[in-house]
């Protein structure tokens, strides 16, 4: 029987390897709330980078330098990008809106998460 590989990937993007990382975290007995956000927003932006022709320089630019996530979720909402899984049909853009709307030490935590797992994902690859 096969078992899929999952060694690091070097030609799988650091943004996409991260959010599989949270994922896998998630996963786990009891999951930090946290880290369940930071892998919906970082597969979200990862999907709007992707959407938009860029990679993970645009994850980084929404992360680091826009004041909110509102460019990606213009970009999720304009091509009808669902979510599958809890919430078929839900707009992934949703995941977005919820971390622009949380108060700010909740934002910073799930930022955290997310900035962590792309520096694991950069000395992995």
């Amino acid at each position: 029987m096969d078992h899929p590989d999952h060694s690091p990937r070097p030609d799988l993007p650091r943004a996409r390897a991260a959010a599989a990382d949270l994922y896998a975290q998630v996963i786990r007995p009891d999951p930090d709330p946290i880290v369940l956000e930071a892998a919906r927003v970082l597969a979200a932006l990862w999907t709007a980078a992707e959407l938009s022709g860029g990679g993970d320089e645009h994850v980084e630019h929404w992360l680091t330098n826009a004041p909110d996530l509102s460019v990606p979720r213009r970009i999720l909402g304009a091509h009808r990008v669902g979510a599958c899984g809890a919430y078929p049909g839900r707009l992934v853009a949703a995941d977005l809106a919820a971390y622009d709307h949380a108060r700010p030490e909740h934002c910073q935590a799930v930022r955290a998460a997310i900035m962590a797992a792309l520096t694991v994902a950069t000395v992995v690859s």
